[in-house]
């Protein structure tokens, strides 16, 4: 076992202590979220993006979703869009984030933006037939249907291979 001196003793404790507290936070806005406290979530949200290094760049990212999927309950587009770009700007390669941004650009009437994110989506969950198939169920039925025919085609492709490696 390692001996710690003094100021490695103290660093070490004010780590544990920022991990506990960040734990207790987000435990706490978590509740909030879940018993529809939306107002509260955010702020308290906000708090804990200030506690938080910007080189955690993945935990930065899934409390934006958080704040933009509560605005997005709430139809507050605007808002739950820069939160999600936020997310973005943070972990481009979150294909939910990617998709939820794209719905908040069509609600917008903001089309060409919209069609790069779902586009952008697309290309992250190629590989996951339910996640296209859920993907082209909404945008069939948000008139996008050139775009749910490319998710749906990619869905069926990939459920043709596995039912290859199956046999």
């Amino acid at each position: 076992m390692k001996f710690l001196n003094k100021h490695s003793l103290n660093k070490y404790c004010s780590i544990k202590y920022r991990k506990r507290r960040l734990l207790k936070a987000l435990t706490k806005a978590q509740e909030l979220y879940n018993s529809d406290k939306y107002v509260k979530a955010i702020g308290l949200y906000g708090r804990i993006l200030e506690m938080i290094d910007e080189s955690e760049t993945r935990r930065r990212a899934s409390i934006f979703e958080k704040i933009g999927d509560m605005y997005n309950e709430h139809e507050l587009y605007a808002d739950a869009k820069a939160a999600y770009e936020k997310a973005v700007a943070a972990e481009p390669n979150l294909s939910h984030v990617r998709f939820s941004l794209g719905i908040c650009y069509s609600e917008l009437k903001e089309t060409a933006d919209a069609k790069e994110q779902f586009a952008h989506a697309f290309w992250l969950v190629a590989d996951d037939s339910s996640d296209l198939r859920r993907g082209a169920s909404y945008l069939e039925s948000n008139g996008w249907t050139d775009l749910a025919d490319a998710w749906t085609e990619r869905a069926e492709k990939l459920d043709s291979q596995k039912s290859w490696k199956n046999e």
